[in-house]
């Protein structure tokens, strides 16, 4: 479903904007690796 409204925007020169929710689920993930490499490297040094 979702391929099919990507191909089809590409087709028009659009863009079919994201679920608000995954971005926000990719912005806490990536939140959460920062702060994980954080706590590595300060318990390794």
């Amino acid at each position: 479903m979702r391929r099919r409204e990507v191909d089809e925007a590409l087709e028009r020169g659009d863009f079919v904007r994201s679920d608000d929710r995954v971005i926000a689920l990719m912005t806490i993930l990536g939140a959460l690796l920062g702060l994980l490499v954080l706590a590595i490297v300060l318990a390794e040094g």
